[in-house]
């Protein structure tokens, strides 16, 4: 216990390097794009494509050391935690580099040398993520996986090399002592665990069976199980203190722990239904995190995921033979049939969208679910049923999508470069503009996945205010990847009314102008007695229309164009008198938007400037009884 307190202490402390220009260390994780500086003490980010930098290359750079802040969209990956994560909290801006030291081992010409041995692109696809853990999201392969909510089954995984480390293991016992076949099993994988020598899931399973092995063949199995555990996690935090807030530490011991916990009711059971309940177990104790990082439940993506886990820990097992130089053309039509198969399920329409767990929520399930444990093992029914059903009523509240019906709400997402407006309004849902990118996806990685934490299963109206790429960019995709029932666009919209939401638009002088930002549609509509005026991309052009026109009250602005300079005029700021601006753009984007000159015109009119880039999402909720 004193060993354990000392070593959360020892996490918590701070250790940063000095801010020097000259920093030498060693390469513990190259991508693509950027590679990872351990110094000693601590760990960089270094954006870099330099092909000549390799994994445990030990380099000299020259640069700046500065805190990272990388572009985050509405619901999509979170770079900045990605790194948090894994304990790097600054990044190096380097002028020039410099190898002290070259790795003669180049880990990336044996991966992709091995690669190349597989014919079929989606059989590549599915090696490199089983194999190497890599996984490019834009691959269609890898896009069904998620669908199926079963990419932790093609990732390198502590159970993945566990049940190799042990297969390995129980196949050379047959030939020599356990004791002899726990070291050869590690030996002949240790070329591949190599590969991942600074991968924290790597090092946790070595230590694990490491201690476990001396445990048992040289101490007589003198520390009971849970110690192991604990002793485990101590070297662990000892080697890398960061890892205490890394998910990839966390989550293992609580899953290690709580089946310890099970241990007592699962002895009593025989070797099928203690197989059985123990997948279960570990379903139910990763359930909030899966929730975390899919907002929705599906129960066939679990039973697929049971199914199949066996098959992929088969394909594991084989591939490492390949990796070891032992191939043969049959394994690519092997596990060609498997992906077809996996090609032609569907399980998308029984999603069930379920809100991230907050801590509180994610203290009590664990409470409830180790209190179903204890009412398990002594044999308590009318208790477990009670508590079952308290269990899974809490769960079913939570997920109700009760808030959407007790307010209106009207949020700019934050889409990067472009346009998207979310409204909801007495249960209907409205999507002005969809934004889009060309590097993304942006319905399936921003939209859906915004719509699914939020708990809307479709879209009633999507109005696109003109055909720029930045405001129906993401269209095609969502009306694919999710329920649209209506779609607008200028030649198809009038003032719209049903029955609720009134939506004008101001913008009746499209033919004064060839310009297509001009032909935008320009929405005026009031929520909750609060009225809200979207410029779209509309000009100064149409600014000076709408002024010689209308009679207006504007609360709420979005501003024309993105904060250009070529829309948002002071006669127009002076026509609208708005309280708040909001601007609608991408951090650092190429056109420079906001102008400085439209920032100057708000400041100057005391109208309160709210972006997207900076605070990302903006929403305002109305309690639906104020109307």
């Amino acid at each position: 216990m004193v060993l354990l307190l000392i070593s959360l202490i020892f996490s918590a402390i701070p250790f940063q390097s000095f801010q020097t220009n000259d920093i030498s260390g060693m390469v513990i994780e190259r991508k693509d794009s950027y590679f990872i500086l351990f110094d000693g003490i601590e760990k960089f980010y270094v954006n870099s494509d330099d092909e000549e930098i390799k994994k445990f290359d030990i380099v000299k750079l020259k640069g700046e050391i500065t805190n990272y802040n990388f572009n985050v969209l509405e619901s999509d990956f979170n770079f900045n935690i990605y790194l948090e994560e894994k304990g790097i909290y600054r990044q190096i801006i380097a002028s020039s580099f410099k190898t002290i030291w070259d790795c003669p081992i180049d880990f990336n010409y044996y991966k992709e040398n091995l690669l190349s041995k597989f014919e079929d692109e989606q059989v590549r696809v599915f090696v490199s993520s089983l194999l190497f853990n890599q996984r490019d999201y834009d691959n269609k392969l890898i896009q069904k996986f998620e669908s199926l909510k079963i990419c932790n089954l093609i990732a390198v995984s502590g159970a993945m090399i566990t049940f190799a480390l042990y297969g390995i293991k129980k196949l050379f016992s047959y030939f020599v002592d356990e004791k002899y076949a726990s070291w050869f099993a590690l030996l002949t994988l240790f070329p591949y665990l190599l590969f991942f020598l600074g991968n924290y899931t790597v090092l946790r399973v070595l230590i694990f069976y490491i201690l476990n092995l001396i445990n048992k063949n040289y101490l007589d199995n003198r520390f009971e199980r849970i110690e192991i555990i604990s002793i485990a996690g101590i070297l662990s935090l000892i080697i890398d203190h960061n890892i205490i807030f890394s998910s990839s530490f966390y989550i293992p011991f609580i899953i290690i722990t709580i089946l310890n916990f099970c241990n007592l009711f699962l002895s009593r059971k025989k070797n099928i239904e203690k197989k059985i309940y123990g997948k279960v177990f570990v379903l139910l104790i990763l359930f909030p995190f899966t929730i975390s990082f899919y907002n929705s439940f599906n129960i066939l993506s679990f039973i697929i995921g049971i199914i199949f886990l066996p098959i992929f820990k088969l394909n594991f097992i084989i591939l490492l033979f390949v990796f070891l130089g032992y191939y043969h053309s049959f394994l690519e039509s092997f596990i060609k049939l498997q992906l077809d198969f996996f090609n032609h399920i569907q399980v998308d329409a029984l999603d069930v969208y379920v809100p991230s767990f907050n801590q509180f929520f994610i203290v009590l399930y664990f409470i409830i679910f180790l209190l179903l444990i204890y009412f398990l093992e002594v044999s308590n029914k009318k208790a477990f049923k009670l508590v079952s059903y308290s269990l899974i009523t809490s769960i079913v509240i939570y997920s109700l999508p009760i808030e959407n019906y007790l307010f209106n709400q009207v949020s700019f997402l934050n889409v990067g470069q472009g346009d998207c407006t979310f409204i909801r309004y007495f249960g209907e849902t409205y999507l002005i503009d969809t934004g889009g990118l060309t590097y993304k996806d942006l319905a399936k990685d921003v939209l859906i996945n915004y719509f699914k934490i939020n708990r809307i299963y479709q879209i009633d109206y999507v109005i696109i205010t003109h055909s720029d790429f930045d405001h129906n960019g993401a269209l095609s995709s969502l009306i694919e990847n999710f329920k649209v029932s209506k779609v607008f666009t200028y030649d198809n919209f009038n003032n719209y009314y049903d029955g609720n939401l009134e939506i004008k638009d101001l913008n009746l002088f499209r033919e004064i102008s060839m310009d297509e930002n001009d032909k935008s549609i320009v929405p005026y509509f009031k929520i909750n007695n609060i009225n809200y005026l979207l410029m779209g991309d509309a000009s100064t052009l149409i600014e000076e229309k709408i002024i010689n026109n209308y009679s207006i009250d504007v609360d709420i602005l979005k501003v024309g164009h993105h904060g250009s300079s070529t829309s948002s005029s002071n006669e127009f700021l002076d026509f609208c008198s708005p309280e708040t601006a909001i601007i609608s753009c991408g951090r650092n984007n190429y056109y420079g938007h906001p102008s400085d000159i439209v920032i100057q015109r708000l400041k100057s009119k005391n109208i309160d400037i709210r972006r997207t880039d900076l605070e990302g999402t903006i929403t305002y909720k109305y309690f639906i009884l104020s109307v």
